[in-house]
């Protein structure tokens, strides 16, 4: 018996406002499904986050129903859970993910709980806690919030009591509290582990970061990059469970998925703007079509505004053919090199020092006086820090600048 754990693929999700990423979500999903027939896998289970929110464009749940008709083509029960970013609004009953129960596309396992007691049923085609497929047995948890531990503790000993003696898995919509801590959603590894004597496969999802645990618990990870963190972790997928009896072999399956690239470089060394665009260039060129991301640091010998810095971002995007460079600046100029001695200088000095320096480094600032932009910013800030009415503070900036323009002219 041979089983595809998979986990949030956030179809629907327009990263960037681009239709190109709304595009790769749907793909990625699709490819891994495409890859999970040709394997040949008797059964999918899917840990929750299908969909990136719960009202969606009718584009997204094509994107979702192709594949999932093609499970069904092939005879494959994609098994899943309800997720966060997928629940129906308070004022909804219904959600995409019933609408797929209706379709005959999904099995949708729930666990309902009254009076902090787990209610756990058979699947009946359209609810149900758990669910077998020949001798292997699958019970579900929806995601559960900051209740997910208390949900765990009433559920465990009802799995327990039911005595299944063939293998058994728990797919749940959480993660593990020593990977994401002070998160919803999570559960610490001692909790969880009191099925161990009773349940053979922990199907994970929630956390984007592809982890397992004692080849009992396992987090597949996203299938495309949510958020620039997750490009840290290439190597994430689905995973590949082949059972006998009470055993499993498991393997982590890397997908398609569109490259991130992202780069943090010092520049203090790099004397021309011409000298950095060749050293980025070096960085990224066998890049194909990616989503890249540079910050730079250090202290910057050269102008790193307008047109220059236009011309920078589209060199490499036109090089790499990239979807989107987006190229953040955290340098600083020899004006903002103040050295600070506060055995010497008092907090407004400091202050002082530090508007002065960003008012001559800004281009926008470039004719007019930078002591009156300078004396603006304390204003704005002790405004702010006084709570101040928005049209007072509006007002006080207009002044200051229209001051700082007839000035610097």
């Amino acid at each position: 018996m041979k089983f595809a754990h998979i986990a949030d693929a956030h179809i629907g999700y327009q990263q960037y406002g681009m239709d190109e990423r709304f595009d790769d979500f749907g793909m990625a999903f699709e490819s891994t499904i495409d890859d999970v027939i040709e394997w040949g896998a008797n059964f999918v289970v899917f840990a929750g986050d299908l969909f990136q929110k719960h009202s969606l464009p009718p584009a997204a749940l094509s994107q979702a129903v192709g594949p999932l008709e093609k499970l069904k083509k092939a005879g494959i029960p994609f098994i899943a859970v309800e997720g966060n970013h997928e629940r129906a609004s308070y004022s909804d009953r219904y959600s995409w993910l019933d609408y797929l129960v209706k379709r005959n596309l999904i099995v949708l396992l729930t666990t309902k709980f009254h009076d902090s007691i787990a209610d756990v049923t058979a699947w009946d085609g359209s609810y149900g806690t758990y669910i077998d497929i020949g001798p292997v047995r699958v019970y579900g948890l929806q995601y559960m919030g900051t209740s997910t531990i208390n949900a765990v503790d009433a559920l465990a000993p009802k799995i327990q009591a039911l005595g299944h003696t063939g293998y058994t898995i728990f797919v749940t919509h959480a993660g593990l509290t020593q990977i994401m801590r002070g998160s919803a959603g999570v559960v610490p590894y001692t909790v969880l582990s009191q099925m161990r004597e009773y349940v053979d496969y922990v199907a994970l999802g929630h956390i984007h970061k592809p982890y397992e645990r004692d080849g009992w618990a396992f987090s597949p990870g996203s299938l495309e990059t949510c958020s620039i963190d997750e490009s840290q972790w290439p190597y994430r997928g689905y995973y590949r469970a082949d059972v006998n009896g009470k055993e499993h072999a498991v393997e982590l399956v890397q997908t398609k998925r569109r490259n991130f690239v992202v780069l943090r470089e010092n520049i203090s060394d790099i004397e021309t703007i011409e000298n950095l665009t060749t050293f980025l260039l070096e960085k990224v060129c066998n890049e194909i079509e990616p989503v890249i991301t540079i910050t730079l640091t250090g202290l910057a010998h050269f102008n790193l505004y307008g047109a220059e810095w236009d011309n920078l971002r589209d060199t490499i995007k036109g090089a790499t053919k990239a979807l989107l460079v987006r190229v953040k600046n955290e340098t600083v100029t020899k004006k903002d090199e103040i050295a600070f001695d506060s055995t010497r200088m008092t907090k407004q000095q400091i202050e002082d020092e530090y508007f002065l320096g960003a008012a001559g480094s800004m281009e926008e600032f470039a004719k007019m006086d930078p002591t009156i932009i300078a004396q603006s910013m304390r204003e704005f800030m002790n405004l702010v820090l006084a709570k101040a009415k928005p049209e007072t503070i509006v007002a006080q900036l207009t002044a200051d600048l229209r001051a700082a323009e007839k000035k610097g002219a």
